[in-house]
């Protein structure tokens, strides 16, 4: 505790000698003795000390008000701003061919694609570290663009419908469209507004940015939009997109170019 005016104290000491050197009873009547009275009970009179403590008290208290005291107190507030997050996985045929990693180990392309969105989720402890804050859904497309869930701050259930992605292994909804999931993704998070409309989120509210992260392996050759219409759509409502290849390089730029 501080006080604005520390000085004020110093006339704590000259108060209190005012107040209990002032003689009570200086207006009473006169007699020659009081050993007369000795004998006698004193009354009320025996507790005229009391009047003289609340009097020092009452100066005391007055002279600290005047003081100003102050409690300092410290406070921390930890600001993050959250992003509204699609994921967009590939799930056709093509994801399931192998791919050697830097160990030497082999796995799918989907296995990898699994491995990395639930890094991206979690963080690298796998501790809910990474991305606490953001609102994230996930839309997986091969012919058809479906959505696995909503925008959500439920990680943790999200991360176990990722490690549940399979390939699709019908062969009439095979392809690659993600023009469609990426239009998709894009009015989904164009509704976010009308979301923080309906649920009363502190989180939810500070949300500003909105991005898309699209992993696949391949071109599109599905679907009803096209690609570039579908950035266009993103560029008009302000949605920025992350594109991640997972196939290898002749897949996208012919074997000349490998």
């Amino acid at each position: 505790m501080s006080f604005s005016y520390p000085w004020l104290w110093l006339l704590c000491p000259v108060a209190l000698w005012l107040v209990l050197r002032r003689r009570e009873g200086q207006g009473g009547v006169r007699v020659a003795s009081l050993s007369q009275w000795d004998s006698l009970s004193k009354g009320k009179a025996r507790y005229l000390w009391v009047l003289k403590l609340l009097s020092a008290i009452f100066v005391t208290a007055l002279i600290a008000a005047m003081a100003r005291p102050q409690m300092g107190s410290s406070q921390s507030v930890d600001e993050a701003e959250g992003i509204a997050i699609e994921l967009l996985v590939d799930v056709s045929s093509s994801m399931d061919r192998t791919v050697a990693l830097p160990d030497g180990e082999k796995q799918t392309r989907l296995e990898v694609a699994k491995e990395m969105l639930e890094r991206f989720i979690l963080g690298d402890e796998g501790e809910l570290t990474g991305r606490p804050d953001d609102l994230i859904g996930l839309i997986t497309f091969a012919r058809y663009a479906d959505t696995r869930s909503p925008l959500t701050f439920g990680h943790n259930a999200l991360v176990q419908i990722v490690r549940n992605l399979q390939i699709q292994d019908r062969p009439n909804e095979d392809g690659t469209a993600y023009g469609d999931a990426l239009t998709l993704a894009c009015a989904r998070l164009k509704g976010l507004e009308e979301l923080r409309s309906a649920r009363s989120s502190r989180k939810l509210a500070e949300i500003e940015s909105r991005i898309v992260v699209l992993l696949t392996d391949g071109e599109n050759n599905s679907g009803k939009h096209l690609p570039l219409e579908s950035a266009g759509l993103a560029k008009k409502w302000g949605i920025r997109v992350y594109c991640i290849t997972l196939g290898d390089p002749e897949d996208f730029y012919g074997e000349d170019r490998a």
